[in-house]
């Protein structure tokens, strides 16, 4: 499998002396599924914004496809390696617009096809973000996602606000999806049993280390 990210002792602090991620060494393969487990304040939403490049490493050097992170285009980078935060945001137009404008060119038929994989109503297109569930505006922001055929996705608790039987429709679809588009994810829950019965790479964060 070709290597698509890989991270070299990054550290990351937002103060001198307050250390959130320390030394992490951490690899991303094409297709690869990689689920990230760890309490509240392991430094799990950090670690995927370090990868999006929302942040920069205090010290340590971030790669995607052995080019230096610095050498790329924040935006282009971001369109590869597409991050969904645990709070989704949709701009104030419908929710059809809100995915055209996200993957221009897009056909309509297969944006009807993901709201209906992720059991969302078509009716759904028409409305406003704030029309929607919580529930629902997350898995919009997900196929938003997807549409742009990302190199890597990275999930920050993407089920959160779903039932049980919801959760399974998404973890059905997603994975159908993700194999269709040979796409790398990484899944981030603060559940210390989730998705143990997966199929993938599982890591443990704890205090801005992963576990070995």
């Amino acid at each position: 499998m070709a290597l698509i990210i890989s991270s070299i002792d990054c550290s990351f602090e937002y103060e001198t002396g307050n250390e959130i991620l320390t030394q992490l060494d951490f690899t991303i393969n094409e297709s690869e599924m990689v689920y990230v487990r760890g309490e509240s304040g392991s430094g799990k939403s950090t670690f995927l914004k370090l990868l999006n490049r929302l942040i920069e490493p205090s010290s340590g050097m971030l790669e995607y496809r052995n080019n230096a992170y610095a050498a790329i285009d924040p935006t282009e980078l971001r369109r590869k390696v597409q991050l969904v935060p645990q709070t989704p945001f949709l701009f104030p137009v419908s929710v059809m617009e809100n995915l055209k404008m996200a993957a221009r060119g897009v056909d309509d038929g297969r944006i009807i096809h993901y709201m209906g994989m992720f059991n969302l109503p078509r009716e759904l297109l028409n409305r406003t973000g704030k029309q929607l569930s919580v529930g629902q505006a997350a898995r919009v922001c997900v196929i938003r996602a997807l549409l742009l055929e990302p190199d890597v996705v990275m999930l920050d608790e993407p089920t959160a606000a779903l039932d049980p039987k919801n959760k399974e429709t998404f973890h059905n679809s997603f994975e159908v999806i993700r194999k269709e588009l040979n796409m790398a994810t990484v899944w981030v829950s603060h559940d210390p049993a989730h998705d143990l019965h997966k199929e993938g790479r599982h890591l443990v964060l704890k205090e801005g280390t992963f576990l070995q």
